[in-house]
C-alpha cells in the first residue's frame, strides 16, 4: 500500500504547487512476518507514472514501511510507483500500483497588455492576457472586456470570452473605438477545479483625434 501525504503527515492526493510531499509505503501480509528488506520509489514529474522517473533505491523497511525523501509538487503534479525487492523465500519482490497527486494553484496570475493605448479615432483594438502560476492543465476561461470607469465596472462591452487550454489563451476581440475619450480593458479568469481565479488589472486606453 503506498500513500502520498505532506508536511503535516496527512494523506493527500491534491497538494498547491510549490508544496512538499513524500511516498510512504507499507509492505505486509495478513499471514506472514513482517517484511525485511528494501524498497526503490521511482517519482514521476506527471500524474500518470509515464516517462523518465527519478529513482530513490534501497531505502530500507522499518516494521514492514518506509518514506521516500520529500519533493516539492510542480505544475503537472506528480505520481509514485514503489519496487519491494522480496525477502529471500518470504516474500515474492513486487511492484506497486501508480499512486499520483493532482497539483492545484491558489495563486494564479495574469498579465494584460494592450495592442495600442494610445489610438485615433475608428481604431481597432485587442488585449491579450498571459495566465501564469496555473497547473500546467489549466483550463476555464478568460472573459475580456471594456468599461467606462478605471474601477470596471460601468457600461461593459463584451470583448469575447476565450477558453483556456493547458493555461493558455487567445487574445480578446478586436473592438472599434469611434468617440474620443479614455476607456479601459479588463480580462478576467474565471478558474477551475485546480487553479483559483483572478482578475487583470483595469487597463486605460485613450481614444483621440
Amino acid at each position: 500500500d503506498t500513500q502520498i501525504k505532506n508536511g503535516s503527515n496527512a494523506v493527500v492526493t491534491t497538494a498547491s504547487i510549490g508544496t512538499a510531499v513524500r511516498a510512504q509505503t507499507t509492505v505486509a501480509s495478513t499471514t506472514g512476518p513482517v517484511a525485511l528488506g528494501t524498497v526503490d520509489f521511482s517519482l514521476y514529474p506527471n500524474t500518470t507514472c509515464s516517462g523518465t522517473a527519478t529513482t530513490q533505491s534501497g531505502v530500507l523497511l522499518a516494521s514492514g514501511v518506509a518514506d521516500s525523501s520529500t519533493t516539492t509538487v510542480g505544475s503537472n503534479g506528480l505520481s509514485y510507483k514503489v519496487f519491494y525487492g522480496g525477502q529471500g523465500d518470504v516474500y515474492a519482490s513486487t511492484t506497486s500500483n501508480c499512486v499520483s497527486l493532482q497539483a492545484t494553484s491558489v495563486s494564479s496570475g495574469i498579465n494584460t497588455t494592450l495592442s495600442s493605448s494610445t489610438v485615433l479615432v475608428g481604431t481597432s483594438v485587442y488585449q491579450t492576457a498571459l495566465l501564469s502560476g496555473l497547473t500546467a492543465n489549466a483550463t476555464g476561461t478568460v472573459a475580456y472586456g471594456v468599461y467606462t470607469n478605471n474601477a470596471c465596472t460601468a457600461d461593459k462591452v463584451d470583448a469575447g470570452v476565450k477558453t483556456v487550454t493547458n493555461g493558455v489563451v487567445s487574445q480578446s476581440n478586436s473592438i472599434q473605438f469611434n468617440t474620443v475619450g479614455t476607456l479601459y480593458f479588463q480580462a478576467k479568469y474565471s478558474g477551475d477545479q485546480f487553479n483559483s481565479a483572478v482578475n487583470g488589472t483595469c487597463q486605460p486606453l485613450s481614444v483621440i483625434n
